[in-house]
C-alpha cells in the first residue's frame, strides 16, 4: 500500500507548490536540489522526490535530463533545439498509420528546430506479404533490444516517442530518470503519454450507432492477427462493448489471419441465411476482405455489411469507416514532449460513411 503522507510532507508540498508559483513565467532557474529541499522542509530526500514526481505528472514541474527540476513553464525555452527520438520499427516497416504519425512529428520538429532521431529495431515487426499476418518480436528479445537502443539516445533530448508494439513490461523496466517518454496510439499504464493515444471508446460508440438501426442479424468481428498491442486492445474493448449492447449473444469472432481461413469464412457466409455486418479492427484486412467479398460474389452491403475501425488513410472510399487524424496525433505527441504538456486527451475519430453499411 502507498505510504500515507505525514503532516510534514503535506505542508512541504504546499510550500513547494507556492515556490514554483513564485517563479516568473519562463524563468529558467531550477528549483533547489532534493537535498536542499529536504533540509528546508525537514523531510526525507525520498519524500521530496515523491512530491516532485507527483508534481511532474501533474505538469507543475518537469525534470531536465540533468536530473534537476524546473517550473513547467520553463520547459519550452529549455527544450529548444533538443532532439526528439523515435524508438520503434524500421522505416521500411512503417505502415500507413506510422507514416502519418511521423509526418506529424516531423512537422513539429521542423517548425521548432529540433532534430528528429530514429532508432530502429529490425525485428520489432516483420510484414513481407500484405496478405499474410505480420510477426512480432518476442518479449525477451524486446527487453534486450530496448536496452541496446536506449544507450544510443542522445543527451540532451526533449524526450522519446515509443512504437506501440513495445510491451508494457519492457516499458516499465526501461524507464529512465530525467527523460520523458510517450507511447504512441495505445494507452500505457507504465508510461502515461502526452496526448499520444487514440480514443477507442468513442470509435466503438460510433460503430454501434451506425449499425443500431441496420437490419443485421449478427456482428462478425474480423480478427486479423495477434501480437499488435493496439489492435489487441481495440479488439478487447469492442467485444466488451458488444457484450453489453443489443448484440449480446449475436457477435462472433472470425479469424482472418490467412487466405485459407478467409476463404473458409466466405464459404460460410454464402451458405448462411443470416445477414451479418463484418467489423474489422485493422484497415489492411478491411480492404482485403472487401475485395474478396466482391470476388466471391457476396454483395456488400445488400448481403453483408462492413465497417473498418483502425482509422488510417489506407482504406478505399467505398468502405464505411472511422478516420483518425494520425498526423495530428504525431504533432500533439511531439509538442507534448517539447512543452511538457499532457495534451487534450485521446484523439477522437470521425465517421466516414462509405457504401458498405445501409
Amino acid at each position: 500500500m502507498p505510504r500515507k503522507p505525514t503532516s510534514n510532507s503535506i505542508e512541504a508540498e504546499k510550500q513547494l507548490r507556492a515556490l514554483v508559483a513564485a517563479f516568473g513565467r519562463g524563468d529558467n532557474k531550477s528549483l533547489p536540489t532534493v537535498r536542499e529541499l529536504g533540509a528546508c522542509f525537514d523531510i526525507s530526500y525520498a519524500s521530496v522526490a515523491r512530491i516532485l514526481q507527483r508534481l511532474a505528472l501533474e505538469g507543475v514541474v518537469w525534470q531536465h535530463h540533468s536530473g534537476r527540476y524546473f517550473p513547467a513553464s520553463s520547459r519550452r525555452r529549455l527544450a529548444e533545439g533538443m532532439s526528439i527520438v523515435f524508438i520503434g520499427r524500421q522505416m521500411q516497416r512503417w505502415s500507413a498509420l506510422y507514416r502519418e504519425i511521423l509526418e506529424g512529428v516531423s512537422e513539429v520538429c521542423t517548425a521548432r528546430g529540433c532534430p528528429l532521431v530514429f532508432l530502429s529495431c529490425e525485428k520489432l515487426v516483420a510484414h513481407e506479404d500484405p496478405g499474410a499476418a505480420p510477426t512480432f518480436l518476442a518479449s525477451g528479445a524486446q527487453h534486450k533490444e530496448m536496452q541496446r537502443l536506449l544507450e544510443s539516445v542522445p543527451r540532451p533530448s526533449a524526450g522519446v516517442l515509443l512504437d506501440h508494439l513495445w510491451e508494457e513490461s519492457v516499458l516499465t523496466a526501461s524507464r529512465m530518470t530525467g527523460r520523458s517518454f510517450t507511447v504512441l496510439v495505445r494507452p500505457s499504464d507504465a508510461l502515461p503519454g502526452y496526448g499520444g493515444q487514440v480514443d477507442f471508446k468513442v470509435g466503438i460508440e460510433m460503430f454501434l450507432e451506425t449499425v443500431r438501426e441496420a437490419a443485421f442479424d449478427e456482428i462478425h468481428v474480423a480478427v486479423p492477427f495477434a501480437g499488435d498491442l493496439a489492435i489487441d486492445r481495440l479488439l478487447q474493448e469492442l467485444e466488451d462493448a458488444l457484450e453489453t449492447s443489443v448484440w449480446k449473444g449475436r457477435h462472433y469472432r472470425v479469424s482472418c489471419e490467412t487466405l485459407e481461413l478467409r476463404l473458409e469464412y466466405l464459404a460460410r457466409l454464402r451458405a448462411s441465411p443470416r445477414r451479418a455486418c463484418i467489423v474489422s479492427v485493422e484497415d489492411n484486412i478491411s480492404s482485403i476482405l472487401h475485395a474478396e467479398l466482391h470476388e466471391a460474389g457476396i454483395k456488400c452491403p445488400k448481403r453483408v455489411g462492413m465497417f473498418s475501425m483502425q482509422g488510417t488513410g489506407g482504406v478505399g472510399d467505398a468502405i464505411t469507416r472511422l478516420r483518425y487524424d494520425y498526423r495530428k496525433l504525431g504533432r500533439t505527441s511531439a509538442a507534448g514532449l517539447l512543452d511538457g504538456t499532457m495534451g487534450k486527451g485521446p484523439l477522437k475519430p470521425s465517421l466516414i460513411p462509405g457504401r458498405t453499411v445501409l
